[in-house]
């Protein structure tokens, strides 16, 4: 069984099933509330960068674009990205072929600036409202 997992399509199935899981959350959980907090941030009282994240994913599967924004500025790319995966481990699990490493190698030159960038902006705003005077 081990070396099933190990192979090309048992990787793809893999993360087939995390994905549609996170995304199928997204969609059947009606509301973030009484969610735990960010733990970094309760612990420390500073937000960190992908706070909200969770909360974005929620608002983004029941379409709530502007309350997701608001709670990470990054969370829009990160769910399309999510979906891409997604699409990507089904047809690598089906097809037995490659197809998670090669949509990252295509990516990851516009993909990962443009989130890091995101992120900061984002974790710099809810630190300038967190320590301003």
């Amino acid at each position: 069984m081990l070396s099933s997992l190990q192979s090309v399509r048992g990787k793809g199935l893999l993360v087939f099933l995390g994905t549609s899981a996170a995304l199928l959350l997204s969609v059947v959980a009606s509301s973030s509330k009484g969610m735990p907090a960010c733990l970094f941030n309760a612990i420390t009282g500073i937000p960190c960068a992908s706070c909200g994240m969770t909360r974005a994913f929620l608002d983004l599967g029941h379409g709530r674009f502007t309350e997701a924004l608001r709670h990470n500025l990054a969370s829009p790319l990160v769910f399309i990205a999510t979906w891409a995966l997604l699409v990507a481990a089904l047809v690598q699990a089906v097809q037995g072929q490659e197809r998670i490493t090669t949509l990252w190698h295509r990516v990851k030159i516009i993909f990962l600036p443009a989130v890091l960038s995101l992120l900061l902006v984002g974790w710099i705003y809810r630190l300038w409202h967190t320590f301003k005077p």
